[in-house]
């Protein structure tokens, strides 16, 4: 009998559907314990928007073959230097609790935050095993972008660290369609990059007539037309840019209601408009369960970003997840998101963001109807499940692993040697102002392009994984 290999995860933002937040990396944890992976994960106690993880039947540590270590951390708050003390907690104790575990075949890591894959390559080092990278963001760069890093030593330090990661992993798990070209200036070719999307889960799915009008009169709106924005409420995502166009819409659409859901450093001012009579109800902290529930319930879906060249690079994976729950889809600046929107012809997107546009753009959804906007929730749903497929994604991730674990176990000399090639890279990279070049080269726009040429590529592939999905089936039957 075949020996299971194994890895360990480290990741600070990591959370599973019963949490809020983007739970992307839970289905890529799931399609490797069920690949032939045990699979550790070492995440905090408390998920990126405030919450704490519970463990509910099959939503958490009762899933065979992996195992979920939450750590208690310290709140230090959301302020700038106390998220950076809370980032060296993580890293510090992740790697602690990583080598008081079996030596594991491959050393997992994420970005978001970078800090934390430090952990990963000493955990990496030590245990002379090749270290897989899932980069989700691009760290610093996107904080620079929305004025969230200000410290030039700071920025140095996190692009030194951010050069480090690309050049010592032994492969790279890419999940943004606009990423590759970014990666390839750190020398990411090909043969080290998979690049995936999260794509669209088969367990979410539109809600039924009836289901709807229940939840509507349970909160009370059953006779309102409903906007609904879920996620992270920081400065990236222009909420005080959308509470603006709520006022401004209040006089065209007077019937409709934005809520809210998730949380963030601009909760304060939705409790303030809700406060203040503005058409805004906030619904809580919600999981990603509740989340996917909701929102085909409302008349649509909002994606909110500030508008930024850089920002526009980056595919909100909540787009597939509305495309799921047949929820028509406002996207309030354009980028890759936008692009992915227009394709599948499931919403509305602005091209110049402003409260104006969003208003705007809210009267005409509406004015389309109900029974027309439930025909665009739908078409997007077929579109993502074509196109787009979370499974397929998934299983692209385990073969890479697969891949990674054929290949002879570097060993700590050899680990050594390749960090220490990496951190001298690393050091010309950051003295060259490397990632800055790499931006402005790899993210000029052309969305169109890159969604085209994805699409047709993972179009032709999710059909054969599909169809040998389904002989299995019929295999097994």
């Amino acid at each position: 009998m075949q020996r299971r290999r194994s890895t360990i995860l480290l990741h600070q933002n990591f959370v599973a559907p019963n949490q809020s937040g983007n739970s992307r990396g839970w289905s890529i944890v799931l399609r490797l314990a069920a690949s032939g992976w045990d699979v550790d994960v070492i995440a905090p106690m408390t998920g990126y928007l405030g919450d704490t993880a519970s463990a509910e039947p099959g939503t958490d540590d009762q899933v065979e073959h992996l195992r979920l270590h939450r750590l208690a951390m310290k709140n230090h708050g959301v302020a700038p230097l106390a998220r950076i003390k809370g980032t060296i907690e993580f890293t510090r104790r992740a790697l602690l609790h990583g080598l008081s575990l079996p030596a594991p075949d491959i050393v997992y890591a994420a970005t978001a935050p970078s800090p934390p894959v430090l952990g990963a390559i000493a955990l990496s080092v030590w245990r002379g095993a090749p270290m897989v990278l899932e980069v989700s963001d691009l760290w610093p760069l996107w904080l620079v972008e929305a004025g969230s890093l200000r410290s030039p030593v700071m920025r140095v330090a996190l692009e030194f660290i951010e050069a480090l990661q690309y050049r010592y992993a032994a492969h790279i798990v890419s999940t943004g369609a606009t990423f590759p070209p970014y990666l390839a200036h750190f020398g990411v070719g090909p043969d080290r990059l998979t690049p995936v999307l999260s794509g669209v889960e088969s367990w979410i799915r539109p809600a039924g007539e009836q289901r709807i009008g229940e939840w509507r009169k349970n909160i009370g709106l059953e006779h309102r037309r409903l906007a609904i924005y879920a996620g992270s409420f920081n400065e990236a995502y222009g909420i005080e840019l959308l509470l603006e166009a709520a006022a401004k819409a209040k006089r065209a659409c007077p019937d409709l209601v934005w809520l809210f859901a998730g949380n963030g450093r601009s909760l304060p001012s939705i409790i303030a408009a809700e406060a203040e009579g503005l058409p805004v109800r906030y619904l809580g902290n919600l999981s990603r369960i509740e989340v996917t529930e909701i929102v085909g319930m409302a008349d649509f879906s909002v994606i909110s970003l500030l508008p930024s060249q850089l920002l526009a690079s980056a595919l909100s994976g909540k787009v597939f997840d509305y495309m799921a729950a047949g929820s028509p889809v406002l996207v309030t600046a354009d980028g890759i998101t936008a692009e992915f929107v227009r394709k599948a012809k499931c919403g509305l997107t602005i091209d110049e963001s402003s409260s104006d546009a969003i208003a705007a753009a809210a009267r005409d959804l509406l004015g389309l109807g109900k029974e027309e906007l439930r025909k665009m929730g739908l078409r997007g749903e077929a579109w993502g499940r074509e196109n787009v497929d979370a499974d397929y994604f998934s299983a692209k991730v385990a073969h890479a692993f697969d891949q990674v674990a054929a290949m002879p176990r570097p060993g700590i000399f050899r680990n050594l040697m390749r960090l220490l090639r990496a951190a001298c890279q690393a050091m010309i990279d950051v003295c060259s102002r490397h990632s800055r070049q790499a931006a402005a080269d790899a993210f000029g726009g052309g969305w169109a392009k890159h969604v085209e040429k994805s699409v047709t590529l993972w179009r032709r592939e999710i059909g054969e994984h599909g169809r040998a999905r389904r002989e299995s089936a019929d295999g097994a039957k």
